[in-house]
Parts: C-alpha cells; structure tokens; sequence
C-alpha cells in the first residue's frame, strides 16, 4: 500500500523509517515546503526528511505537485500523514488519497487547538500534556480525533523541554495507530473520546501577545513561574519584566 508523508523534520524522517520496516507499505514520495525549518526535535541526529529521503532515493516533491504524482501510481495512496507540515491541505488534496490525510497535532484536542500549544498547556496550569493525532478535514484541527499522546507536565518542564515530550509522545501514538491500520485497515481504525470536561479552544497566531510581561510585583507567584517556563524556548523571545524601563529577560534555563 502506499502512504505518503508530508513534513520537513526529524519527526517526519521517524516517521518514514519506521513506516519502511514493513514489506506491506511503500512510500512513494514525500512532500516538504519549508527548507528553512529549525529542528529542535528531541532528537539531534535524525537528518531532516528531505534529506533522508534523498538518500534513499524517494522523490521530494512540492504540495502543487501532489495530484499529478498520485495520478501516476498504479494505486491510490491509503492514507497521507502530516508531521508539522507547514502548509494548509484542501479538498483537492485530501481527495487523492482513499482514506484520507492523519495529522500530528502538537497539543491536547480539542483543549489546545491551533498554535503555540506547548506554550499554552503551560500557562494553563495543566499537569498532563501531550499531543494529538486526528483525521484532517476542511477545518483546523477540527477533524476526528483518532487518539491523544499523553505526557506528563514535570514541575521542572519549560516549553522546549514539553516540546519535545510532545514530539516523542507524538511518534509512539502513531506507531500504534499505524499499526492498527495495516491489522484492521485505516477506514477501521478505533477513535478516542475527548473527556467530558474538555474545553474546546483555538489558538491563532496573536494569542500570545501581552502575555510575555511579568509585572515586577508578581515575581515571586506561581503564575509568574508558569509565564517564565511557557516563554522558555530556544531562539524566541522569553517572559520579561520591567526594570527602570527596561526588559529584563526571565528564563530557567542556563
């Protein structure tokens, strides 16, 4: 059966390695957009998915490109599989595969939709995190919720650090829903119910605006804490707070 991957880092490379440790499925190509991605996945030596799948001879392509290479396979592809890739999928391009397009979401569905979900799970305070893996459809991440990669919040996590708790927890899940697939067939995978107390919220690209100050009153709290650990992520701009009118960055890292 053919599966196609659509990504550009080592998340998606794990995928695809683990995806050709079956005789059953084929990969004919992969699609990537962004060659300028920053790989802070948890795991440093993985190469980036355009690169890995240049070594193994498997043909990078561009989203534009995706329905005329399916239309050149002699079989539809099963199913697609994005891993933070950095384009919006339509109609037309979920409608090139037989059952559809599975995503890897970076936060808890339907709690910690859109963006910036580490960053969020944090400042809400929560002690469990994780991921999501859901059926794409026309809205964002508003598709079937197939299962939730549950990680625990540690007392010491910062965003990177849940971050990659969350890629890794990410990949475990969908080794399991792969597996499902190819035993019972993808249109018959199980799904999971989000709990009943579950919040449903999107987070667009302005949501965190005005969030980053801690005043100099409150450094002492809890809640400024959560703040400092939720801005604590390599190559972005940390929580502050304000000293003679000056930003005064606040990190818990070294």
């Amino acid at each position: 059966m053919n599966i196609v991957i659509f990504g550009e880092l080592p998340l998606a490379t794990k995928i695809l390695q683990f995806l050709q440790s079956f005789e059953s499925i084929n990969v004919p190509f992969v699609v990537c957009e962004n060659y300028n991605a920053k790989n802070l996945d948890p795991w440093p030596e993985t190469p980036m998915l355009y690169e890995y799948a240049a070594s193994q001879n498997i043909p990078v392509i561009k989203l534009n490109e995706l329905e005329a290479y399916c239309a050149k396979l002699s079989e539809k592809p099963v199913v697609g599989i994005t891993a933070r890739f950095s384009r919006i999928l339509k109609e037309n391009h979920l409608s090139v595969f037989e059952n559809g397009i599975i995503n890897l979401h970076g936060g808890l569905l339907p709690d910690f939709g859109g963006l910036y979900s580490v960053n969020h799970m944090l400042l809400s305070g929560n002690k469990i995190g994780g991921g999501s893996i859901h059926w794409i459809d026309l809205g964002i991440d508003t598709g079937a919720l197939i299962k939730r990669c549950i990680c625990d919040i540690a007392a010491e996590d910062n965003a990177f650090s849940l971050h990659q708790k969350v890629q890794a927890s990410l990949l475990d899940g969908l080794k399991s829903v792969v597996s499902e697939g190819l035993e019972r067939g993808f249109d018959k995978i199980s799904h999971e119910v989000a709990p009943a107390d579950a919040k449903p919220a999107y987070y667009s690209k302005g949501s965190l605006e005005g969030l980053r100050e801690v005043a100099f009153s409150e450094l002492g709290s809890e809640k400024a804490l959560r703040t400092i650990r939720a801005f604590d992520f390599p190559g972005y701009e940390p929580a502050y707070t304000m000293i003679a009118g000056q930003k005064v960055f606040l990190r818990v890292t070294i």
